[in-house]
This record gives C-alpha cells, structure tokens and sequence, in this order.
C-alpha cells in the first residue's frame, strides 16, 4: 500500500518553479564562485602532447618557464614500466601565462616530435 505524506504548501523558489534565477541570486550562490574559481584554474593547467619520450620531467619544467612561473609539472609515464607516455600537464601561475604559452610551443618542434598543447576539455 502507498501512502502520500501530507501537502505543506511552503512556496518554492524560483529554481524549483522552473523560473530563471536573477544575476544577484548567482553571485550570492556558492556554486557559482566555485565554478569562476575552478574556471580560473582550468585556464592556467595545459595539457601537453606528442612530447619526445627521451624528455623528462624537468626538462619540461624547464622549458615552460621560459614564458612564465610554472606552479607544477606532471609527466604522465607508464605505471609497470616507467616509460614516458610522451604527454603531461604543465600548470602556470596565472592564466595570462598559460595563454603565452599555447602560442610560443603549440607546433614547436622538440627532438623530432611536433608538440600539441592547450586547455585540457574538462
């Protein structure tokens, strides 16, 4: 048997009644300083491919601070092997310097491989 819990009638508010919210109900949503927040930090991590797999870690390090202070750099290598998986992630201080660097290395050749970076799709 099915039994129905009684109807409070609590209006809703204007998310839940399918109405769009103002500009000063988002600014006041902590969801919505999260994804500025994380929006800022998507534009200064860079993914990296078709790195040459001789390169290490720090050589990569190396290379993209030339264009501005890099927070951290990760190699991505094989887990039984060790071996380079020829990409990584280079994460800026500050997203102007990320941007740089997408136009100074993107199609730069490094050791016989065309090097591809960008803004990671996540």
């Amino acid at each position: 048997m099915i039994s129905f819990a009684p109807n409070t009638s609590q209006p809703m508010n204007s998310a839940e009644n399918g109405q769009r919210s103002t500009s000063q109900e988002a600014e006041k949503s902590p969801s919505s300083q999260n994804s500025s927040e994380a929006s800022t930090e998507n534009k200064t991590n860079l993914i990296v491919n078709y790195l040459p797999q001789s390169m290490n870690q720090e050589e990569i390090r190396a290379l993209f601070n030339t264009v501005g202070k890099v927070s951290s750099c990760k190699l991505i290598r094989d887990k039984s092997t060790g071996q380079s998986l020829g990409y990584g992630f280079v994460n800026y201080a500050n997203a102007s310097d990320a941007e740089k660097a997408i136009k100074h290395f993107n199609g730069m050749r490094l050791k016989n491989k065309k090097i591809k970076n960008g803004i990671p799709p996540y």
